[in-house]
């Protein structure tokens, strides 16, 4: 199929709307114009005003008979992947306690830690972000380490 040119695409618009009985007389006096000088056109249109015939002339069928309720089954979850799931998250927590409450419990460093450089890209390639590494400051002493005099 070869392209169309703009001016029979907007033709084509006003053919549908005409099909539709909702073109304006300006638009209708520029649509006959426009079919005047295009057989193309006036092909496209005698076979879409088919098309539309034939369609508005065929019995409605009533949609409510063709659909059927769609019932979803429940899923069923094996008991096992369950156990295992909950024998997995118990473990973590355990774990997880165990560890911050060993953090806590140390004493904090004799001085804080120095600056921190995070690079933030290794590549060269466009649209990743500035390519020259971040410096921060010293970072903050995790809850339970820090000292008084830090705060003031």
């Amino acid at each position: 199929m070869g392209t169309v040119r703009h001016a029979c695409e907007r033709a084509r618009v006003l053919i549908s709307l005409e099909l539709d009985v909702e073109l304006a007389e300006v638009e209708s006096s520029l649509l006959e114009r426009h079919l005047g000088a295009c057989q193309t056109c006036v092909e496209y249109r005698e076979q879409i005003r088919a098309f539309t015939d034939e369609l508005r002339a065929a019995p409605q069928v009533d949609y409510r008979s063709n659909l059927a309720p769609v019932r979803r089954l429940p899923r069923r979850v094996p008991v096992r992947r369950i156990v295992h799931l909950s024998a997995a998250a118990v473990a973590m927590l355990t774990v997880g306690g165990t560890v911050g409450h060993s953090l806590a419990d140390r004493d904090p460093p004799a001085t804080t830690p120095g600056p921190v450089v995070t690079v933030v890209s290794v590549r060269n390639e466009p649209g990743i972000g500035s390519q020259a590494p971040l410096v921060s400051g010293p970072r903050p002493l995790p809850i339970g380490q820090r000292n008084a005099a830090a705060d003031f």
